[in-house]
């Protein structure tokens, strides 16, 4: 419902999909559409991206560009994501370490204490 989203301006994403797939972001209807988009060039795009041929990197980067492109011209979110990722937490906090590749919080936590 658009009503609900009319404050929402911000993408704070976690992680990227294999493969990248922002469809259900632009859909007018799509499950994670927070931002209430809905501009047909756009969901085309996410569509294009989608349906490249997997190997074909030159026709999707083109689709990657032209979705992005697209959304920057209507900028509806600011993008505060990427694929960098830091963990911060107090000194008290010993042992904790995340590779980031799939290793979960629950296997990060196993050797992890807190001093006083």
């Amino acid at each position: 419902d658009p009503e609900e989203c009319k404050y929402h301006m911000f993408n704070l994403a976690t992680g990227f999909s294999i493969p990248y797939d922002v469809k259900d972001t632009v859909t007018p209807n799509g499950s994670s559409n927070y931002a209430c988009i809905n501009d047909e060039e756009l969901y085309q795009d996410a569509l294009a991206m989608n349906t490249t041929d997997e190997g074909d990197k030159e026709t999707y980067l083109k689709n990657w560009f032209s979705y992005i492109q697209r959304w920057n011209e209507l900028l509806p979110e600011i993008p505060l994501y990427s694929n960098d990722y830091h963990d911060f937490f107090s000194t008290k906090v010993q042992g904790f370490e995340q590779d980031g590749a799939g290793w979960d919080v629950s296997c990060a936590i196993l050797y992890t204490t807190v001093t006083e």
